[in-house]
């Protein structure tokens, strides 16, 4: 990918886009063919660099909202491409700058700044033939609400300031999707000055706090489409019982359709099985989901 922001391209020859659009068509790919990717994307810490899995993790979420919101596959593609861009010009900061437990300083501040706008001057030199880009990059970055920063926040201050805020209705549709998800991405998940978020208490804050900055929509696509426990998930019960989710059940997002898993009592600890024993939550409502699990111990079963 091109990466000089402060030599910025001159015309999209200069950007190997045809690279990140492949990527976004095997981003959508996965979602469809792969039932257990949104498991991985909501697991509450990142395996690796922070900055790539954040967003990968937000390319995930916004193209599973948008398929929600019912866009052609153009468009699906074209949100993807903006998610995987959106935050590129935090590649080129010491993540040790903003993700820690304090308060930004001023150098700080001023250096998350100047970075967005290099990477808006960098989208600006290419808008003739992407035109969204640059829209939906200064767009997702207002932050509507202000339920924005301090949620996707990696550390304890990190209140940049960006434009002023814009009615929800002006929005480009794509800077909403970027911009929910990616907020719901880091209530998910751990930050230093706080433990990720259960996504069914992610998603609660997200809707309480941030209803009124998104179009009523788009929110009823994040919650509907985003599923809190994707198939293959593995879930404790309130009886302390683990189970992988087998089904989804329309209309009861909270309460799919698992198996449960058991440990062998005949060939010693450790060796664990799905027991056969199927239960549809939505019909027990005495039994219910306390969190994911991600416990290595249950994953091949």
């Amino acid at each position: 990918m091109y990466t000089d922001l402060n030599a910025p391209p001159k015309s999209i020859r200069d950007v190997p886009f045809s690279r990140i659009f492949s990527m976004a068509e095997m981003i959508l790919f996965s979602l469809v063919n792969c039932k257990d990717i949104l498991a991985e994307v909501m697991r509450p810490t990142y395996l690796g660099d922070y900055f790539l899995f954040h967003t990968l993790n937000v390319a995930f979420l916004s193209c599973q909202a948008a398929i929600g919101l019912g866009l052609t596959y153009e468009e699906l593609v074209q949100v993807c491409v903006v998610a995987l861009l959106h935050d590129i010009g935090m590649k080129f900061i010491d993540p040790k700058s903003f993700i820690h437990s304090g308060v930004l300083t001023e150098k700080q501040r001023r250096e998350i700044n100047g970075r967005f706008d290099e990477t808006c001057r960098f989208f600006e030199n290419i808008k003739d033939d992407i035109p969204f880009l640059i829209n939906v990059v200064e767009e997702e970055k207002i932050r509507l609400g202000g339920g924005g920063n301090k949620h996707n926040a990696c550390c304890q201050d990190i209140s940049v300031t960006y434009k002023e805020k814009t009615p929800y209705q002006k929005w480009h549709m794509y800077a909403q999707i970027i911009c929910g998800c990616n907020t719901f991405e880091a209530l998910c998940h751990d930050r230093p000055f706080r433990k990720a978020y259960h996504p069914t208490d992610a998603m609660r804050i997200f809707v309480e706090e941030c209803k009124s900055s998104y179009d009523r929509q788009f929110i009823r696509a994040i919650i509907e489409s985003i599923t809190l426990y994707p198939i293959t998930s593995l879930v404790r019960l309130n009886n302390n019982r683990i189970a992988r989710v087998i089904d989804i059940v329309e209309g009861c997002p909270l309460s799919p359709v698992v198996a449960i898993i058991a440990e062998k009592e005949s060939e010693g600890k450790g060796e664990y099985v799905l027991t056969g024993e199927v239960i549809d939550l939505s019909q027990k409502p005495n039994i219910f989901i306390e969190g994911l699990v991600y416990d290595e111990k249950y994953m091949k079963h």
